[in-house]
């Protein structure tokens, strides 16, 4: 599978610097009181996490108090990091550093980002364009058929679609585009090690194989009620919209989520009741008078990020962007102050040097009775992805009740999609000629935007590219 490389744990995966990283990548993470915003502002200035605990004395320029550097210089935080580090040793997954390549652009932006992630399956998709899909647990037949369809197409056309693996919409979800070129990416409250809820077991196995898994929390972690928004925030960062299939309550979840990704300037998008065909509920009636957008289909959701997907196809990460679709129901939280750049003065005498607990070269005090190494770890370098142990399994798994998917005329042509579908219908045709064609009924068509129709029209089914690059309508 791409993207993946079999070695014996996460710990073993990485080389001397690496697991210097991660180390003080959990010194960070559990210093008291710093938290993810603390840490964040660490992260930005020093550009890592060893480089910000080797400068401690110097975390106020940083905007980070004093007096949360010395409670990382206490060494209280070895207490909480120790069993992390341990875990990792046994761990069938990668660990994703801030200072990776593979750590998720779009992620990134978010002022309370995660110091690392835990990764089990094809870490590649961390690289692709992201739609989340989410919604009630207890939704009715009509938004699980409408998440069916949309996700299917969304994988399809090569987005690959992010959720958090619960039941009802996440299940569902995950499920339709496992089966597609964009596959999907399930975020979880718990460790990335077991399913959660433990009734999709078989889903999250599939997921393993041919998607992907990630998580923040460390391995074995059991999540509490609080753990679930601190999992939506990840789910709305990775995406470049988040989509709401339905949400039955105005506090539920999906709610929360639509939130942040409005905060963190993603779009937010709702199933139209007239695509479903059924009363509005609650929580999607809050979202669409908050200024949701509501879309038919997932053609809709691609011809409104169809600038972002072009971006992202010719670069390696994704640009920032502006909502389209706002909520407003939550203030903005005041943004924390980040300095990007690191000091011009001469620098402090360091504080006492992070060292891994296995390793004895580090110029660096050792902790009492962790000097030896695991031959284990010696001989494998490190790699930026990883695969679980298991067989490949099948992908039946997914909710027993199968959904219909939606009619294809559930949403109404555009006058741009009428026209190139239209000349279309006397036979194949090249771009070019679809584009002198157009501009004979219209001076502003452009190539870009003949591509752009044929690019929707093909998602939409009406329309495929032949092996001679022409293109045909469907019967």
């Amino acid at each position: 599978m791409a993207g993946q490389t079999s070695f014996s744990s996460a710990l073993a995966a990485l080389d001397d610097d690496g697991r210097r990283e991660y180390w003080a990548a959990l010194a960070l993470r559990h210093t008291a009181g710093l938290g993810a915003r603390g840490a964040y502002l660490l992260l930005t200035h020093f550009g890592s996490a060893y480089e910000a605990v080797m400068n401690a004395p110097q975390w106020p320029e940083a905007g980070v108090p004093m007096q949360k550097a010395e409670g990382y210089l206490n060494n209280t935080w070895r207490i909480k990091a120790r069993p992390e580090w341990e875990a990792a040793r046994h761990l069938q997954a990668s660990v994703i550093l801030w200072t990776d390549t593979l750590y998720p652009p779009l992620l990134k932006e978010l002022p309370d980002a995660p110091v690392l992630l835990y990764a089990l399956g094809d870490t590649s998709l961390l690289r692709s364009p992201c739609v989340a899909v989410v919604g009630s647990r207890n939704s009715s037949e009509a938004a699980l058929n409408f998440t069916s369809a949309v996700a299917e197409e969304l994988s399809e056309a090569g987005v690959t679609v992010v959720s958090g693996l619960a039941f009802g919409v996440d299940g569902y979800a995950h499920h339709a585009a496992l089966a597609g070129p964009g596959r999907t990416i399930a975020v979880l409250p718990g460790g990335v090690d077991r399913a959660f809820p433990a009734g999709h077991g078989e889903l999250y196995r599939s997921i393993a194989a041919r998607g992907l898994l990630i998580s923040e929390m460390p391995p074995g972690w059991v999540p509490g009620p609080g753990a679930f928004p601190v999992r939506n925030r990840i789910i709305s960062g990775l995406s470049l919209g988040v989509l709401v299939t339905e949400a039955s309550h105005v506090r539920s979840g999906s709610i929360i989520t639509a939130h942040l990704a409005a905060e963190q300037g993603r779009n937010v998008y709702v199933a139209s009741p007239d695509a479903m065909r059924s009363a509005c509920r609650e929580g999607t009636k809050k979202l669409l008078l908050e200024g949701a957008r509501p879309v038919f289909r997932a053609a809709d959701i691609l011809a409104d990020l169809l600038p972002y997907l072009k971006l992202s196809a010719g670069q390696s990460g994704f640009a920032r962007h502006e909502s389209s679709a706002k909520c407003a129901a939550k203030p903005e939280r005041p943004a924390e102050p980040v300095v990007t750049t690191r000091p011009s003065e001469p620098q402090q005498a360091r504080a006492c040097p992070l060292r891994s607990p296995e390793t004895q070269d580090y110029s660096v005090p050792s902790d009492p009775g962790t000097g030896e190494h695991h031959a284990e770890d010696k001989k494998t370098v490190r790699t930026e992805t990883a695969r679980t142990d298991q067989s490949p399994v099948p992908a039946s798994a997914g909710p027993q009740r199968k959904p219909r998917p939606l009619s294809p005329s559930a949403a109404p042509l555009t006058e741009e999609e009428e026209t190139i579908l239209s000349l279309l219908q006397n036979g194949p045709l090249s771009q070019d000629e679809l584009l002198y064609a157009a501009q004979k009924e219209s001076p502003s068509w452009t190539s870009a935007s003949v591509s752009a129709v044929l690019m929707i029209l093909e998602v939409k089914r009406l329309a495929r590219r032949l092996t001679d690059t022409r293109y045909e309508a469907k019967a």
